[in-house]
This record gives C-alpha cells, sequence and structure tokens, in this order.
C-alpha cells in the first residue's frame, strides 16, 4: 500500500483490491502449499493451461484449489483426473513435492 492511501479512500480501495488473490487458480487451503498457472504465449491471459502445484511441507496433504467452474486437471506422470466441486479442486499432494497438472476444461 502507498504510504497516503490512508487519507485517500478511492486509493486505499485500488490499494486493497490489488493486495487481494486473483478469482482463481491459488491455492486456499493448507497454507504453504503454492499454485503457479501458466497460459501458453498469445493465448488470452485467463486460458490456463497448465498449474504446478509445489509443497514444501513434512506431511501429505489435500490442497484445495481454487479453479473457474468446470475446469478439469489431468496428471501427465500418473493420469489421475480431478474435477471441481463449485469452483474447488482438491488435489493430494505429498512431503516436499511438486504435481504438474494439465488443464482440460
Amino acid at each position: 500500500m502507498r504510504p497516503g492511501s490512508l487519507d485517500d479512500v478511492a486509493g486505499l480501495a485500488e490499494d486493497l483490491a490489488a493486495l487481494a488473490p486473483p478469482a482463481s487458480w491459488f491455492v486456499e487451503r493448507p497454507s504453504g502449499v503454492h499454485a503457479h498457472a501458466f497460459a501458453q504465449p498469445g493465448d488470452e491471459p485467463d486460458r490456463v493451461r497448465v498449474v504446478f502445484l509445489v509443497h514444501p511441507g513434512d506431511r501429505r496433504v489435500q490442497a484445495q484449489l481454487i479453479v473457474p467452474t468446470g475446469t478439469t486437471l489431468r496428471d501427465p506422470l500418473d493420469g489421475a483426473r480431478f474435477g471441481d466441486d463449485a469452483g474447488v479442486v482438491a488435489v493430494p499432494i505429498g512431503p516436499r513435492d511438486a504435481r504438474m497438472l494439465i488443464v482440460d476444461q
């Protein structure tokens, strides 16, 4: 936030909106698991093609990834498929692991 934004209500609203997570493609829980979404060059920015989930923690978790409704993810290494439930996809991920997920919309 800018130092003077508390005196500028419209500026404060813009600064706070910039801090909000994007509408999709982020891990809701657990904390510590990170999502990195990528689009193909030349595609519209909202057309994500692949998502990497990265988990540096010490135990297996179920990551809750926020996605656009109707999204299906596929792990190209083991063939596992994950569909969304009202814009949330649950993906298991092991300790100190990363998963590459292809977006099949």
